[in-house]
């Protein structure tokens, strides 16, 4: 959380309140603060230097009914400093009740309850604020970041940008901005915008992840991979993160040696979670590096003893093993594992292809498309149809092939497979 400071604070009330009273010029939005009131403020501040508790103590027996809002707002941001939000917030609110317009009484107590998950509450706080005064930069920054929270990034857009129209310099009120951009999927418009702050601080690893995100968005994988490994030679800390993301690139590009190289990398750093090590299972089984599968798998069956390791996660590494006895030509193991599973689950698509997929392995290629039709009714049709129309070209059954592959072509239309059904039916002509 980000502390208040009480010195700043003093330095606001007693500008204003050394004026005596509501004088020409005078703060519409501060409370009136007496010279003696100003002194108690004064002895705070330097008592909070030494002993905040004792200066807890020295204001709470300062303030009455009769005391200025400006020692509640005071006492509130001593507890606040001391992480008793309960307190503070009742010190906000005492002041708020003696002096309603005091607006940066408002504005913290909105940062609490905003701290504190509660954001219809801090909303409703800032709103009062808008609606009254001539709103400080950071307010609209604050405001934009609820909006941000609510899920409404139209709204948080129009308040970033009058954070920044007040303050430019204001970077927080920036990559709000562009977070509200790319969840309106206007990613171009974020890209021209996070680059000048990388350009700015460089060594902020939130705008770099941040850029990252923005190139997957766009589907351009190879940027995505030149900004990572850029952000890696100049050495900045990204955390085992960057190294399981440029892995799972690096695969998706058909680069499987530099994914095992990130993926071992990653492995080495601390805090590595459950699924972390999971997509790192998942990611040497893809390259068929069937050692560091295996020793992973058993990383893992040892460590989930002491997590709290979901169903689904469960789930998902026993689906791993059995796909290592798969590769592994352990048949028979893999076959009991996915039938246990799907025993549980008999609507898992996934399953049920890699069920289909060791009935071919071993020659039952009935067996095999009875569970890729299966599997084509839970939800992984065109892989299904795939499989099927390989067993049919197998069996010689062309005509059936090609049926297959155009009803593949009918859902999501590809060039491979295009060809393919060419292919088939020259070979088909031939028998003819």
């Amino acid at each position: 959380m980000r502390k208040i400071v009480l010195g700043l604070f003093l330095y606001l009330i007693l500008s204003t309140s050394l004026a005596l009273g509501y004088k020409k010029g005078r703060d519409i939005f501060e409370p009136k603060v007496s010279k003696e009131e100003a002194q108690i403020l004064s002895k705070a501040i330097e008592l909070s230097k030494k002993d905040l508790e004792e200066a807890i103590k020295f204001l709470s027996s300062k303030i009455g009914f009769e005391s200025s809002a400006a020692l509640d707002f005071a006492l509130g941001v001593l507890y606040h400093q001391r992480g008793e939000f309960e307190e503070s917030k009742l010190c906000y609110k005492r002041a708020l009740e003696k002096f309603p317009y005091f607006h940066r009484a408002r504005a913290n107590l909105a940062q609490i309850l905003l701290e504190e998950g509660k954001i219809d509450e801090a909303k409703e706080e800032l709103s009062i604020v808008l609606k009254e005064s001539k709103v400080p930069p950071h307010l609209y920054t604050l405001t934009g970041y609820i909006f941000l929270l609510k899920g409404n990034p139209v709204a948080a857009e129009i308040a970033y940008k009058n954070a920044i129209l007040l303050k430019p310099e204001d970077t927080n009120a920036y990559l709000g901005l562009v977070k509200s951009l790319i969840m309106q999927e206007k990613f171009k418009e974020a890209e021209k915008l996070i680059k000048p702050l990388l350009e700015k601080d460089y060594t902020k690893k939130e705008l770099w992840f941040t850029l990252v995100d923005i190139y997957l968005s766009l589907n351009d994988f190879d940027k995505a991979i030149i900004t990572l490994e850029l952000a890696k030679r100049i050495n900045i800390d990204l955390g085992s993160d960057v190294y399981f993301t440029l892995g799972d690139l690096f695969l998706n590009q058909g680069m499987p040696q530099e994914a095992l190289f990130n993926y071992k990398k990653a492995l080495t750093e601390k805090g590595l979670s459950f699924d972390r090590l999971l997509k790192a299972i998942e990611g040497f089984i893809i390259c068929k590096d069937l050692k560091e599968a295996k020793d992973l798998i058993e990383r893992a069956e040892r460590i989930k003893k002491d997590l709290e390791v979901g169903e689904s996660q469960r789930k998902k590494l026993r689906i791993l093993r059995a796909k290592y006895y798969y590769l592994n030509k352990e048949f028979d193991l893999s076959l009991k594992i996915y039938k246990e599973i799907l025993e549980k689950d008999p609507t898992n698509a996934e399953v049920l292809l890699c069920i289909g997929d060791i009935y071919k392995e071993e020659g039952d290629l009935k067996e095999a498309l009875l569970f890729y039709e299966r599997a084509s009714n839970m939800g992984r049709k065109i892989e299904a149809l795939m499989k099927r129309a390989q067993i049919e070209v197998e069996l010689g059954n062309y005509s059936k092939a090609i049926d297959l592959l155009k009803e593949v072509q009918s859902i999501k239309p590809q060039g491979f497979v295009e060809k393919y059904i060419k292919s088939l039916q020259q070979l088909e002509n031939l028998g003819d």
